[in-house]
């Protein structure tokens, strides 16, 4: 759709709450925070800084089965957008002072959420429902759980999920389809797949 000179971008991950090992519920979301903080090309705060100058917006959402991250931004930003997300596919950067100072964020959203009467509603069908399967595990995590998670227990999340093989992009808006095919292959056949990949149904 040619009609206005913006486009949208929804990279979609397929890792959730359902693939956090026992004892680290959360992980999958507070990883998506951390994807915000930078990679070894962009500093910390400059994702940000480029989408506002292209006049938009981006943010991210973690569910049980997938993690999506998006942007709408004007149509000639594609390109920085494809270079974020190839970039931070592989390359983020994962200090243990920025995450402990996440920590504080994640704790912040998951008291909210608990302290909502839908949220609590929610919180206590599934501990009734999903007696013994992973979706009885709260999108923001357990308490004890996100302040105990530990760096390396999430650099090898990350490292086992976030690759070209366990991913789908949607590029929509006002774009060549040809050319912008031919860019994302070249960006991401540059990315290294996830080894010992097997693919989930």
């Amino acid at each position: 759709d040619r009609r206005l000179p913006v486009v949208s971008t929804a990279l979609v991950y397929r890792v959730g709450t359902v693939h956090e090992p026992l004892g680290t519920s959360g992980l999958a979301h507070f990883l998506e925070h951390m994807l915000f903080k930078g990679t070894d090309v962009y500093a910390k705060g400059e994702i940000d800084e480029i989408t506002v100058r292209a006049g938009g917006v981006n943010n991210a959402f973690t569910e049980n089965d997938f993690t999506l991250y998006w942007f709408n931004v004007a149509a000639e930003a594609l390109d920085d957008v494809l270079r974020i997300e190839a970039s931070r596919m592989r390359n983020f950067t994962l200090d243990l002072k920025e995450m402990d100072g996440e920590r504080g964020n994640i704790l912040s959203e998951l008291y909210r959420f608990l302290d909502s009467p839908s949220g609590k509603l929610q919180y206590e069908m599934d501990q009734i429902v999903f007696k013994s399967h992973s979706y009885r595990r709260p999108g923001h995590g357990y308490e004890a759980d996100v302040k105990s998670v530990k760096l390396e227990v999430m650099r090898d999340f990350y490292l086992n999920h976030y690759g070209p093989n366990n991913a789908a992009l949607v590029v929509i808006g006002d774009i060549d389809r040809a050319k912008t095919f031919a860019r994302v292959r070249e960006l991401f056949d540059e990315v290294s797949p996830i080894k010992d990949f097997i693919g989930r149904d």
